[in-house]
């Protein structure tokens, strides 16, 4: 399933290689830049799932992510990266 809920195929580009998604994870802790670094490679607006701060950790950053981010960066017609970001606070 696509992020969307959609059913992903994999496509044949046209010199006969079938198209296969790489897909990265990003993480690291709580206001590292995870967001930032999918928000700007990221070829399309990222789907992301940042809240407003609610805790002590409000002093460092107003808003964080909750759930994941993603991304997407296609290099050829057989090569696209989906990118996801973790969020950095344990609770999550």
């Amino acid at each position: 399933m696509s992020p969307r809920g959609q059913i992903v195929r994999k496509k044949r580009s046209t010199n006969g290689v079938v198209a296969r998604p790489l897909k990265v994870v990003v993480t690291g802790p709580f206001s590292a830049g995870k967001t930032t670094l999918i928000k700007t490679i990221s070829e399309v607006a990222i789907v992301g799932t940042e809240r407003d701060v609610t805790d002590e950790t409000k002093s460092v950053k107003a808003r964080t992510t909750v759930a994941m981010d993603f991304g997407r960066i296609t290099f050829a017609e057989d090569l696209t990266l989906f990118i996801f970001g973790t969020p950095g606070q344990r609770r999550f």
